[in-house]
């Protein structure tokens, strides 16, 4: 039998937690006037000792970046109104305002009356500082897009429409075919750069979708060719992503399907448990040692490819957060596996 705790005990032991923590546990008087408890992590967070609060429970305003009082003000004001709030918000003089915090805090109700706020604020610098740099990352492909979609589409353009008239104004279009030739796989390599740039990005906003009816749309761009038994959806499953980033590496993974099994290729795709999902085709397969080269961009074994399809369904991976391996499929042909995927199997689910 559980041997009962006495008061002293208990508050002995609730002391010992509330310490322990690297969280900012906190609790005032509905106004904010008083500082009723907080736990010794505040000094460390905020860079102010606990003491500078006693008897002036506002002065913890002092701590936080000017720029985000008025913001944190108004926050107060909604908890002692009775509403659950959080934000984030920038603290610690000490070190020029540069850690970030999570903050909830919340209204106590006694016979119906607040009669104090409590709530626990969380350091989240990390977070922030990673969220910057992938903001910062995505500011940098912006550029890189905007230089690629410009400065080299224009001149290519340009010798485009002259191979176009060159061949109109003269009989030599032995010499002029490789030029057009070479000058189309020139303007592919930069359409196909430009899509790689930019499923490099982090994502954002993920939506629920269901991969079935994708995949059949993406099969029709990409296999409308193809003789075969086409595509089979093992089971149906839905995940979460950017519906633009899944639909380009479904059509990059049917479309190499197609190119290196040829137009009879049967591609299967199911769930892998609740966590991936497999693309899988009955062709040659790739070899062992070739297995991580198959996503390098530039990596190609046609003579027609970009060797971008592959590494821009890497980066939509990447992108993701999910872990991308090839190996031997069921019928020996290439399989694609996506793994860390948040699945939902059930097709009725909303």
């Amino acid at each position: 039998m559980d041997r009962e705790l006495d008061p002293d005990e208990q508050r002995r032991m609730l002391s010992q937690l509330f310490e322990s923590t690297s969280d900012v546990l906190w609790m005032f008087s509905a106004d904010w006037e008083e500082v009723i408890f907080i736990n010794g992590a505040y000094e460390e967070v905020w860079g102010r000792p606990a003491e500078a609060l006693e008897g002036e429970g506002v002065d913890f305003i002092e701590g936080i970046h000017p720029d985000d009082r008025e913001a944190v003000r108004t926050a107060m004001e909604r908890i002692s109104g009775g509403e659950p709030t959080e934000m984030e918000f920038r603290v610690n003089p000490r070190e020029g305002y540069s850690r970030w915090v999570w903050t909830r805090g919340r209204p106590v109700y006694e016979a119906g009356e607040i009669v104090r706020v409590t709530g626990v604020s969380r350091d989240v610098t990390g977070r922030k500082r990673y969220e910057e740099e992938l903001r910062r990352q995505n500011e940098r492909l912006d550029e890189f897009a905007s230089i690629v979609s410009h400065d080299l589409r224009s001149p290519l353009s340009v010798a485009q429409g002259r191979v176009s008239l060159a061949r109109e104004d003269c009989d030599c279009d032995e010499h002029l075919a490789p030029i057009a030739d070479a000058v189309d796989r020139m303007a592919s390599i930069v359409d196909d750069t430009l899509v790689l740039a930019r499923q490099g990005r982090a994502v954002d906003d993920l939506e629920r979708i269901d991969v079935g009816p994708l995949a059949e749309e993406c099969w029709r761009m990409v296999g409308a060719g193809a003789t075969g038994a086409g595509l089979d959806l093992a089971e149906p499953f839905r995940l979460r992503a950017d519906p633009d980033r899944l639909r380009h590496a479904l059509e990059n993974l049917l479309g190499n399907a197609v190119a290196h099994a040829g137009e009879d290729v049967s591609v299967r795709i199911g769930p892998l448990g609740d966590t991936g999902f497999y693309v899988e085709d009955d062709g040659p397969g790739v070899p062992d040692d070739e297995r991580e080269q198959v996503f390098e961009p530039g990596y190609s074994t046609t003579e027609d490819g970009t060797g971008f399809g592959l590494a821009i369904v890497r980066r939509v991976a990447d992108a993701h957060g999910w872990d991308l391996t090839v190996t031997e499929g069921t019928d020996g042909g290439a399989r694609f596996e996506f793994h860390g995927v948040e699945l939902d199997t059930d097709t009725d689910a909303a």
